[in-house]
């Protein structure tokens, strides 16, 4: 049973003992009301309704409808297999099947029949024929269409370029670069292979120097396949009518490796060589080439020997490949280090990129341009009473929605890359918008002053966001009748670009005109139609907001006074299709008044320098801070409700329990006396007011998102002190509760909590319900408690890369196309280096430059000018600006020299928030000359935010699978795991990080249950996953590839254990460098396998650098154990005692018996001198002293006789005692996995 269960046990009998008898009762009733309040989550979806059986009952009866046929598929060449087929689902999984067969992959245009009736993609089974147990489907081959003779073109150049580069370095169709599957595994260790891939690379020795970015990527260069010199769509297509008649569909030309150029034909039966000689067309067959194939690579290996050997070879490089290596990224993603590659002739890869307004689905769907509006509606609106239906809205929903992403990054690059017609191509740039593909485009400036009052393009930027924000809070309620639209939002080349579906008719409209609800003139006017008010005021309800009523002023001059739900920035309006769509959602979650000038503050936020300045007026709160806020206040209530109980005189006078009264005042029943019930109502309500409850009657926590809107007035009837208030109060709690305590977990050095990059800090931040805008304040309360610990670096080094990112955004924005790559790595040199302005230089540029006929003008280079001082001084500017910090610098080395921010950390964090890509090689960054070169810099990739949508019954399974864990219901919990893994797997079709988090749980469960094997293959594709959805260096990956190689070795595959150890240890040189905690797990680990593999010299280089880390990280002993011995001691005692062994065997007893007395010392701290194991230690340091004069003395003669020495002769053997599964009990403990018995849990509960 795995340490959790007994962690979770000792915490609930602790919290027992620390609430007993009637405090207990109260705690249960605040535990009950914060559920409650859960279950009515405020969109926040990573916290979910929380899970029981009865769900999962309700998922597994849903599917008990479904009939299952066992059928035989028959196959051309008289091969054929079985299939079991569920008849509610339509016969698209069984092509999939089919496509991915060696013998069948190539193949495309067939059609699979039954009884005389083809089957249909996308309708159901049921619905078309009626299949029995042992029923016979058909692979029965089709006639071409133009269409379909291009995708089995396509198809065929896809299975050759599976391992080609260029692929995943552009993202095409979804690929994207995979580490994991380019390691090898289970080689025997005895050979030449196995010996060399246990030793440690030179890049991973600790002290390595220069970070070569080559070994980030895998080397792919030795798989790519060649199998012709080109294949294209010969130039004389179309056919001409008369050949058309004739049977003809397309032509292709093709030139072989052997060099001889082909003309071929697709009639309707299949594919000829024509007798087409140069530039002479002849469209008969060829005499020499007689026959006709229905395949495509049947008649190219009929005509070519290159091919013919080259194309069975990718058949099974593609075969041999694993699912999730070839399955889509249903996201784009893209890496921030790629190999380069040299241009080759690919027809399909060029007419990709240079057709911009193609997008991949025209030949598949009828129509070719998708109504996205229509989709997400039509998902929206799919049933979802039982489990069935909810999955296939959701599939549907995630479906419509990762496409409609894809084509708005595209549609946004070619907008910004000037490749789309603006609909105002008079007015500036940054106020144009677009359509492309059924979606809106604008950018994310303040397009005529819209956003004047609010800051202007910096608010313009934060709206933007915060509207992606209530759009994840609306899709997550799922609110009947409510329809908000399709959002994106897209970061490229410096520019925001906001993309959306269209609300059927809004084109046609003006601005103001048909708004049902909300106000579109700054409060001016204000709507709330019936249509709106009743589903709104029911949204409301769950995302906290409090209802107002604001006054306007109607054309008479007579004031009115309309109610509203939500800010009035919120617009509601009915499309021509007749749903009510909700827009403009940036004010759903209620303001931040730690930002806003001149707002209401607490005392003490005033003391400390609240508010502060901020560059916009529309700063909000998170949605996980109101709710961590609004538990925090149900717990306040339900103590002060306690108390007043006990203290009150008439309700001290009731005989009812105190448990009964608590509980008949929540439910606002009577008690035993009519005065009693008074006195408990007044006392309720009384609490409720306290803690700014809406409702006099239950706690129901609300805020005013238009507290602060300026330029309104509200109704007398509402209390806006009492508003405000509430809000200073929040800002109080986030401030001084919140923040405090999260400086305090930040700057705790547990390698499996401790962030590792930027990216993990803001993450922590988010869950918590921080902004980034805090970052400053978080750092100058790190900085007053240890400065030194690598946290405070961690928080600066993030405020400087994100001040670098502004500054860069604005410099981006203003280069000419034509020096694009030049300007951004003059930049970087201004950044990481230090340039300086040649003003002498310029001018004899200028007077000597001659007049160039290019349309950029004289001052197109003025980026030319920018110097490290220059850069430097904005980046401190926009550090004190947005986070209230001074970053006042010279240059990076003069930040260097006062705090251990690292140049390659940086570089990494901010080239992945703008999107730039750089060549893998090694970039020295702390050389004398400047460290970037224009061959550096690869290319500029979007930067996207999107929702978020889940496969939300699946993720159910999941939460109670995790849940049955802790229960310690093992079996139980890996079905409802699997299944979760089964219904992702149907919700998404492709790859989604959720189905990553259930095979690593399953991989957990799997170890626990001592099947190391399962565990080391389930969390090898959870590994392939996360690479792919989130690159080759997204920072879990770490503790991954650690858990990896524990599972690995427990499998007896040693030399693979090492190979993800190396990979853990690159990884994180490149995310974070040296010193983390998480380097005292990876090198510890390291020593133990090292020293295992007989391989003591690296053994003792890993763990001397354990030793330094552990140095660096250490805790001051706070009674976290006994006697103040950490957990990390105990891992340490256990390293240094097979690091003593190895130093012993190779006769250095000094160091030896120096590491000893570490080990002695642990242990006498914790068990006490007359403990077994520090009588152990005591005995080894007595021998080693013994082997140790022995050894001198044996030296001694030898020197004396004058005999060749060999140290390994005359040293004992039985220094090492070991067994395999005595060093995966060792691995266990560093990586703190521990199993505990049922005896041991006993002993444990009784002496408590």
């Amino acid at each position: 049973m795995a340490k959790n269960k007994l962690n979770m046990k000792n915490k609930n009998q602790m919290n027992e003992k620390a609430v007993s008898g009637e405090n207990k009762k109260v705690q249960d009733k605040i535990e009950e009301k914060i559920n409650e309040k859960q279950q009515c989550d405020s969109g926040n979806e990573s916290n979910p309704v929380t899970p029981s059986h009865e769900h999962g009952e309700e998922c597994i009866n849903g599917c008990e409808n479904d009939k299952l046929v066992q059928v035989k598929i028959s196959l051309p060449n008289n091969a054929s297999f079985e299939a079991t087929l569920s008849t509610k689902e339509p016969s698209l999984e069984l092509f999939q099947v089919i496509s991915e067969r060696e013998d069948c992959c190539y193949r495309t245009c067939y059609q699979l029949v039954t009884k005389g009736i083809r089957l249909d993609t996308f309708t159901e089974l049921e619905k078309l024929v009626n299949l029995e147990n042992g029923d016979v489907i058909e692979f029965v081959q089709s006639d071409y269409s133009t269409r379909e003779a291009r995708d089995h073109v396509r198809r065929m150049c896809d299975i050759l370029n599976i391992n080609d580069i260029s692929t995943y370095v552009l993202n095409k169709n979804g690929s994207s670069f995979n580490y994991m599957g380019n390691m090898k595994t289970n080689v025997e260790p005895d050979s030449k292979e196995g010996q060399m891939l246990a030793v440690p690379y030179d890049y991973v020795l600790p002290g390595a120097k220069d970070l070569n970015y080559s070994h980030l990527v895998p080397d792919m260069t030795n798989k790519q396949m060649k199998a012709f010199n080109y294949v294209g769509i010969s130039p004389f297509n179309p056919p001409t009518p008369q050949r058309k008649l004739k049977g003809d569909v397309l032509y292709i030309y093709v030139e072989t490796l052997e060099g001889k150029c082909y003309n071929i034909t697709c009639s309707y039966k299949g594919w000829f060589v024509n007798s087409t000689s140069g530039y002479k067309f002849n469209s008969e067959q060829s005499p020499q080439h007689p026959s006709i194939y229905h395949e495509l690579p049947d008649l190219l290996m009929s005509i070519s020997l290159g091919f013919k050997k080259v194309w069975p070879k990718a058949l099974k490089a593609r075969i041999d490949m694993h699912v999730f290596e070839k399955l889509e990224a249903t996201f784009p993603s893209f890496n921030w280090v790629v190999p380069s590659f040299e241009a080759t002739q690919d027809y399909f890869r060029s007419e990709d990129e240079t057709q911009i307004q193609k997008t991949g689905f025209e030949d598949l769907l009828p129509g070719g341009i998708r109504d996205w509006n229509e989709e997400l509606c039509n998902a929206k609106d799919m049933p979802k009473k039982d489990f069935r239906e909810r999955l296939d809205k959701d599939r549907l929903f995630y479906k419509s929605y990762s496409d409609f992403v894809k084509v708005a990054v595209k549609g946004a690059v070619a907008i910004i890359d000037g490749n789309v017609p603006s609909l105002n191509v008079s007015d500036d740039f940054k106020t144009q918008m677009f359509l492309y593909n059924s979606i809106f485009f604008s950018l994310g400036y303040d397009s005529k002053d819209h956003y004047a009052s609010f800051g202007g393009n910096d608010a313009a930027h934060t709206i933007s966001n915060n509207d992606l924000k209530g759009a994840k809070a609306f899709h997550a309620l799922d609110k009947d009748g409510l329809y908000n639209l399709g959002l994106c939002l897209v970061d490229y080349k410096g520019y925001r670009v906001v993309c959306q579906s269209i609300v059927p008719g809004i084109l046609e409209r003006e601005q103001d005109a048909d708004v049902n609800y909300g106000s579109v003139d700054f409060g001016k006017t204000v709507r709330c139609d019936e249509t709106f008010a009743k589903p709104l005021e029911e949204v409301a309800k769950e995302m906290n907001s409090m209802p107002h009523t604001i006054v306007t002023v109607n054309p008479e001059g007579e004031e009115v006074k309309t109610k509203v739900f939500t800010s009035i920035e919120t617009k509601g309006l009915v499309g021509k299709d007749g749903r009510n769509y909700v827009l403009d959602l940036f004010r759903t979650f209620p303001p931040d008044v730690n930002y806003i000038e001149d707002a209401k503050v607490t005392s003490m936020c005033e003391k400390n320098g609240f508010p502060k300045y901020c560059k916009h007026k529309v700063p909000c709160l998170r949605p996980e801070f109101i709710e961590t806020f609004i538990n925090s206040r149900t717990e306040e209530f339900f103590s002060s409700l306690g108390s007043a109980i006990k203290e009150n005189e008439i309700l001290k006078t009731s005989k009812l329990a105190f448990a009964s009264i608590l509980e008949k005042l929540c439910q606002g029943d009577e008690l035993e006396t009519e005065e009693q019930t008074t006195e408990g109502r007044k006392v309720f309500k009384e609490l409720l007011k306290k803690i700014g409850s809406y409702s006099d009657s239950s706690i129901d926590i609300r805020f005013n998102n238009d507290c602060y809107y300026p330029g309104i007035k509200f109704s007398e009837d509402d209390d806006i002190e009492g508003h405000k208030d509430l809000l200073a109060e929040s800002a109080e709690y986030l401030a001084f509760k919140v923040i405090p305590t999260f400086v305090q977990e930040l700057l705790d050095t547990n390698p499996s909590t401790t962030p590792l990059d930027g990216y993990a800090l803001s993450y922590n931040m988010h869950a918590k319900g921080i902004n980034m805008r805090y970052l400053g304040y978080i750092a100058m309360l790190a900085e007053g408690i240890d400065k030194e610990r690598f946290a405070y670096d961690l928080v600066v080094g993030e405020i400087l890369a994100r001040s670098i990112k502004h500054v860069f955004r604005n410099y981006a924005t203003e280069l000419p196309r034509s020096y694009t790559g030049s300007a951004i790595v003059h930049f970087l040199n201004c950044v990481f280096g230090n340039v300086e302005y040649d003003s002498k230089k310029s001018l004899k540029v200028k007077k000597g430059k001659k007049r160039s006929n290019s349309n950029d003008n004289n001052d197109s280079q003025g980026w030319k000018e920018l110097t490290t001082s220059d850069v430097w001084k904005n980046i401190a500017d926009d550090s004190k600006k947005t986070f209230d910090y001074s970053l006042i610098y010279k240059n990076f080395d003069d930040l260097c020299k006062h705090m251990s921010i690292k140049k390659n950390v940086i570089l990494r964090r901010f080239s992945k928030m703008v999107g730039l890509q750089f060549v893998a090689k090694t970039i020295k960054l702390d050389g004398k000359k400047l460290p970037f070169s224009e061959n550096d810099l690869y290319n500029m990739v979007p930067v996207i935010k999107h929702l978020e949508p889940h496969a939300k019954d699946a993720y159910q399974f999941q939460r109670i699978g995790e849940r049955l864990v802790i229960e310690g219901k093992i079996e139980e919990a890996q079905s409802y795991i699997t299944e979760s893994l089964q219904y992702m797997n149907y919700v998404y079709s492709g790859l989604h990080l959720d189905m990553a988090a259930s095979l690593k749980i399953i991989a957990k469960l799997d170890y626990i249950t001592n099947n190391s094997s399962s565990a080391y293959i389930n969390l090898q594709k959870s590994i392939t996953i996360t690479e792919r959805v989130r690159g080759l260096d997204y920072l879990f990956l770490i503790h991954d590839y650690i858990t990896l190689s524990l599972y690995a070795f427990a499998s007896k595959d040693v030399g693979a254990s090492l190979q993800y150890l190396y990979r853990a240890r690159y990884l994180t040189n490149v995310i974070f460098g040296d010193g983390h905690p998480i380097l005292a797990t990876i090198d510890g680990s390291l020593s133990i396998i090292l020293y295992f593999n007989c391989d003591y010299d690296n053994s003792g280089k890993f763990f001397e650098s354990y030793m330094e880390v552990i140095e660096k990280n250490k805790l001051k002993k706070n009674g976290a154990e006994k006697k103040g011995i950490t957990e990390v001691d105990i891992k340490t005692a256990l390293i240094c005692r097979l690091a003593a062994s190895g130093y012993a065997i190779r006769g250095l007893f000094r160091e030896a018996i120096k590491i000893e007395k570490i080990v002695y010392q642990i242990y006498s701290s914790f068990f006490g001198k007359n403990h077994g194991k520090v009588l152990e230690s005591g005995q080894i340091l007595k021998d080693y002293t013994e082997k140790a004069v022995n050894l001198q003395r044996k030296l001694n003669d030898a020197h004396g006789n004058g005999a060749d020495i060999k140290i390994g002769d005359i040293i004992s053997h039985d220094i090492r005692e070991i067994t395999h599964d005595k060093m995966v009990g060792f691995l266990n403990v560093v990586n703190g996995v521990y199993f505990i018995t049922q005896d041991e849990i006993n002993t444990v509960s009784a002496s408590e």
